[in-house]
């Protein structure tokens, strides 16, 4: 009777790790990711995380591998957790001429929109 308990338990066990185990971003090969930062093509790349202390440093790391990228497509960005980092890469955004834009249902708050602001498609003068 135990021997049979802990076949169940390994067969449950092993279950759970094959069908939990690989993310949907696993499954594409295709798909690049710096942070919050994920390369689409040469030119475009999805924004999609809370801006943290690390955003920067890998967003020149993309830029530095596609400096072609020329459209941040943002889908959810609730705001910062270091806003001095949020001004810098927002100024970075800015200065490269990068137009943001927000996806349809796409959600940003607090730093989000400071970020979004940076150079929106819409706010662009050309």
């Amino acid at each position: 009777m135990l021997n049979s308990t802990q076949n169940k338990i390994n067969f449950l066990f092993l279950f759970i790790l094959l069908f939990t185990g690989c993310s949907s971003e696993e499954s594409n090969p295709t798909r690049t990711d710096f942070g919050i930062f994920s390369v689409i093509n040469e030119t475009t790349i999805e924004m999609d995380g809370v801006i943290n202390s690390s955003s920067l440093r890998n967003f020149n790391a993309l830029i530095e591998n596609y400096p072609e990228v020329n459209l941040i497509n943002i889908f959810e960005v609730d705001g910062s957790d270091d806003d001095d980092i949020n001004l810098l890469l927002s100024k970075r955004v800015h200065d490269l001429n990068i137009s943001t834009r927000l996806v349809d249902d796409g959600l940003i708050a607090s730093g989000g929109v400071d970020f979004f602001f940076s150079r929106s498609s819409k706010n662009k003068r050309d």
